[in-house]
């Protein structure tokens, strides 16, 4: 697709000096035809590149001193010149809104187990806290999706959202008093506690 951009050539770099431009060629080998140590400051696609590089231009010329041919500008504020770089061209074409992503029902379960809407009581040790799958995957998370009316994932999966969610939250072998068990572990205080547990 067409694009215009607004560089900073290799040898205008360290000055006041940018320059506007555009290329009906679909690839980067326009821009990338500059000296390398070129700043590349805003490239964006456009349907029109020539209209709406007249547009930048002009828009440019309002606001900044024109220096050379018709594309190179002193520029004494940056980030003035990229804002109405990106407001000129999101005018000619507007910029589609990606649609949230939606959240999953466990991230929303991991969510309210931490910050103690879904209370459960940990084990806890010096250095880390921890719970037995029955009691979190069987128990806690299975009766949350009953009364959420929602699908249970495979323990698998679960346990690879907890881990997602918080890279500090594992399913993995520990030793307490007891020996060696299997357990869910979580960093001391990353669960919000419930009331009663002070």
């Amino acid at each position: 697709m067409p694009h215009v951009y607004f560089i900073q050539p290799a040898e205008l770099v360290g000055t006041d000096r940018y320059k506007i431009g555009m290329t009906t060629k679909s690839d980067l080998s326009r821009v990338r035809s500059y000296k390398v140590g070129s700043r590349y400051l805003c490239i964006m696609d456009c349907q029109d590149a020539l209209e709406t590089e007249q547009r930048l231009i002009s828009k440019f010329k309002s606001e900044f001193k024109l220096i050379a041919g018709n594309e190179y500008f002193q520029i004494d504020n940056e980030p003035l010149a990229l804002t109405l770089f990106f407001q000129v061209v999101t005018e000619i074409h507007p910029i589609q809104p990606i649609a949230p992503k939606e959240v999953e029902p466990v991230e929303v379960f991991i969510r309210e187990l931490k910050s103690g809407k879904c209370p459960i009581n940990l084990e806890k040790t010096s250095k880390f806290w921890y719970c037995s799958q029955e009691q979190l995957y069987s128990g806690k998370y299975q009766r949350w999706c009953e009364t959420n009316n929602e699908r249970m994932i495979t323990l698998i999966h679960f346990k690879e959202k907890l881990t997602h969610y918080d890279r500090e939250c594992v399913y993995k072998q520990i030793r307490v008093n007891t020996g060696r068990i299997y357990a869910f572990v979580f960093p001391v205080g990353w669960v919000a506690l419930p009331a009663d547990d002070g």
